[in-house]
């Protein structure tokens, strides 16, 4: 009499059909895991970046309001008042947003770039203690520390390139070694003097 005995069990081909399907299963979801983090790591830098181009927009629509509000010149000329002198030749200025020496941005907040060549100068330092952002015309010591950020301010005379009387052109540029290369936001708007002498 003849008895035939079954075994039950995985072939090799089923075992590496099986992995396969399990790993295909898990590498999915990780993969898309990864992809999504990219992503949101880049739309926080984009932000951060919008944020500081408009922080500087703001710093020189500040300064144009105080020099237009005390410019008591009889032909109300002092609106642009060390902004074109700072900002208008080559790449333009940076800015020192701590400097409040005068009680508001003033004089100071506005650094022109050496030789009109922003590259060296523009890098913007982080205060990790503060979240707190700067910029200045040397590095800053411990412990502000390099940031990804750098930031150049352009002003430009629309009726006039030197004098404006009436209105300038403002654009403010962040880059950053963002996901997939280097970044640029800018932002760009008009300036009018608030009170122009009237003919």
């Amino acid at each position: 009499m003849t008895t035939s005995t079954k075994k039950n069990g995985f072939t090799l081909i089923e075992a590496i059909v099986g992995i396969t399907i399990l790993t295909l299963a898990v590498v999915g979801p990780l993969t898309l895991a990864a992809q999504s983090l990219k992503a949101t790591r880049g739309a926080r830098q984009e932000l951060e970046a919008t944020h500081l181009a408009a922080e500087a927009f703001e710093v020189v629509h500040s300064i144009r309001d105080n020099n237009s509000a005390h410019d008591s010149s009889p032909t109300r000329t002092a609106w642009m008042q060390n902004i074109m002198s700072n900002c208008s030749n080559g790449d333009g200025c940076i800015i020192d947003v701590t400097d409040h020496s005068s009680g508001v941005w003033g004089n100071n907040t506005l650094l022109a770039c050496p030789a009109g060549n922003c590259a060296s100068v523009s890098t913007l330092y982080f205060y990790p203690s503060t979240s707190l952002y700067n910029q200045s015309l040397s590095p800053l010591p411990s412990p502000w520390v390099d940031s990804q950020f750098k930031r150049f301010v352009k002003v430009v005379g629309i009726d006039d390139p030197v004098n404006p009387m009436q209105q300038v052109h403002v654009v403010v540029t962040v880059t950053y070694d963002g996901v997939g290369g280097t970044r640029t936001v800018s932002i760009a708007d008009d300036m009018y003097n608030w009170f122009p002498e009237l003919q």
